[in-house]
């Protein structure tokens, strides 16, 4: 499974906090918005070179389930100074294909122990945490893709 080899399974039973961030108009999100679909959570920052090294596959995975039963979000971590920044530069990595979520007080990444960036969580469909990567991959791979079909035709079921 190459990257996915690290990957981190949840030991408890764990779910989406309602801990909220907020998008480019500024309005207040939680991930709890999102019940239904498969989470694929980017927790990034334009100033962590592995971050921008990733986004360019997260906008691409995106793009194969765009209208579909999984959504990406990446959530930037950078300073609200730095926002009009990180917006842009999410636009040039994603291809414009994924859209802009904040949280620059750092609220999201406390709550769910987040030591590092990149990190990117998934959820099922009912917000129960599948698994969690602390590093980079290429999440339209093969190997990835074949995960999250996975999640989608089982994650709810279990």
């Amino acid at each position: 499974m190459g990257a996915l080899a690290a990957l981190q399974f949840p030991t408890a039973e764990s779910f989406a906090p309602k801990t909220t961030f907020v998008d480019e108009n500024g309005n207040s999100h939680s991930l709890n918005d999102y019940k239904g679909k498969v989470l694929v959570v980017n927790l990034w920052a334009t100033w962590c070179p592995p971050c921008i090294r990733e986004m360019p596959s997260l906008g691409r995975l995106a793009n194969n389930y765009k209208n579909g039963d999984l959504k990406v979000i990446a959530i930037s971590a950078d300073k609200k100074a730095d926002t009009a920044k990180a917006q842009e530069k999410l636009k040039e990595l994603s291809g414009g294909a994924l859209e802009f979520y904040h949280d620059p007080d750092m609220g999201l990444p406390s709550e769910l122990k987040v030591t590092g960036f990149p990190t990117t969580i998934i959820y099922d469909q009912n917000g129960k945490e599948v698994a969690r990567l602390m590093s980079t991959t290429e999440w339209d791979s093969v190997d990835a893709r074949s995960l999250l079909d996975d999640v989608i035709k089982y994650g709810a079921k279990k």
